[in-house]
């Protein structure tokens, strides 16, 4: 089975963690990823903090795909592909982690608890 860590400010659901089980991922315990999904981002240099200590233990702990929710500054970080007209080309290679974020419906209402249904994971890129 293939590694993967979380990376959200939120823990993944039951529904999450069966996705990604039966996409042949198994699900490292990792505190390092949610402490960094958590962070504050109001700065160019923390985002790039952020996705260089992502980087650090995708490579330490050989992780193959990470999981949960990208902040959108970090979203540059995460293109792979080569855009040619409409069609795109993935580039990847041996040292990093594709990236999939969490496809969620029926937010809460405004002002009250977050609530949110997974509808499915998205491929957003690869960090490496």
């Amino acid at each position: 089975m293939k590694k993967a860590i979380w990376f959200s400010r939120h823990k993944a659901t039951p529904e999450q963690i069966e996705e990604i089980a039966n996409s042949d991922y198994t699900l490292v315990s990792s505190i390092k990823p949610i402490e960094l999904a958590m962070r504050n981002l109001t700065t160019d240099d923390e985002v790039l903090d952020v996705v260089n200590k992502l980087k650090t233990i995708i490579r330490q702990q050989d992780i193959q795909a990470v999981f949960g929710v990208f902040p959108v500054p970090m979203i540059p970080y995460l293109i792979d592909k080569l855009e040619s007209g409409h069609n795109s080309i993935y580039v990847q290679s041996d040292l990093g982690a594709t990236c999939y974020s969490a496809w969620n419906v029926m937010r809460s209402v405004e002002g009250e608890k977050p609530t949110f249904r997974h509808k499915k994971f998205v491929r957003v890129g690869y960090l490496g």
